[in-house]
């Protein structure tokens, strides 16, 4: 058996002030800008980079009423853009004024946050999604930050706060094909309040994630817990946070965790 779980549920009366300021400071790099302007290092333009984060309340009440029945979408990075679609990307005060009705409306419509909540074919809770939400502002304010010159910080309590959402939906975004070339158990194991989890891939490619450490595990890792949703969604080399100690990995095959990283979905 496992060691049983240890983090520390996220304090959301904080949580709730940390998305408003999110908010506020990824609306404030608007200034003097018009939309057109290309994000670096995204295919989108400013004023599509804010329409896809006021989509994402619209997204997460489509997927909960989908519930168990979401199916993944063949391409991940066409089911983004069609889901911005609405928005209108023409004036960049309209795109604020809709970030800021619907993703304040979701979280103050949130009176529980351990209200359970359907996202992409897998269970959550409202304050989980609440806590994603977080974390994108601050990842694509970081994104935008490289045009404007601001620089947002994911501090170690927004990816606490982030890590127990990520966990939940991880098998949705699984190449069951790669996937089926690292079966095994692995072991992640966060600093601070990011707790211990468990990856377990099935032969036939199928990913189960659980929260615990197991007794045995293929390979092990040891992560700030940032830099590995950064590394996971892309921000930060994988080399780099080794380098510089964020990440360790360990155990009897710790080679097997760097083809683990490879095993999601194109265009997520």
């Amino acid at each position: 058996m496992g060691s049983l779980p240890q983090r520390r549920p996220t304090d959301w009366d904080w949580l709730r002030a940390e998305v408003a300021s999110a908010l506020d400071g990824f609306i404030a790099q608007f200034d003097g800008l018009t939309g057109d302007e290309r994000v670096p290092n995204l295919d989108w333009t400013v004023a599509e980079l804010g329409a896809h984060l006021a989509s994402l309340p619209g997204v997460y009440a489509e997927q909960h009423d989908l519930g168990a029945a979401f199916e993944p979408p063949q391409d991940w990075a066409q089911f983004s853009i069609d889901s911005r679609a609405s928005i209108p990307t023409d004036d960049l005060g309209v795109v604020a004024e809709q970030m800021r009705t619907n993703i304040a409306g979701f979280v103050d419509g949130i009176d529980d946050p351990k209200t359970p909540r359907w996202l992409y074919g897998y269970e959550t809770t409202d304050g989980n999604v609440a806590a994603a939400i977080l974390v994108e502002l601050i990842m694509h304010g970081q994104d935008l930050g490289r045009l404007t010159g601001a620089k947002p910080v994911l501090g170690r309590d927004h990816a606490h706060a982030g890590l127990p959402n990520v966990m939940a939906i991880a098998p949705s975004f699984i190449d069951q094909e790669k996937a089926r070339r690292v079966a095994g158990t692995y072991h992640l194991g966060f600093r601070g309040n990011g707790g211990d989890w468990t990856y377990t891939v099935s032969p036939e490619g199928v990913l189960t994630v659980t929260e615990g450490r197991p007794d045995r595990a293929d390979a092990r890792m040891n992560a700030d817990p940032a830099a590995f949703l950064l590394v996971s969604l892309g921000r930060l080399n994988p080399y780099v946070a080794a380098l510089k100690g964020q990440s360790i990995a360990y155990g009897r095959k710790p080679w097997k965790l760097k083809a683990l990283g490879e095993v999601t979905v194109e265009g997520v």
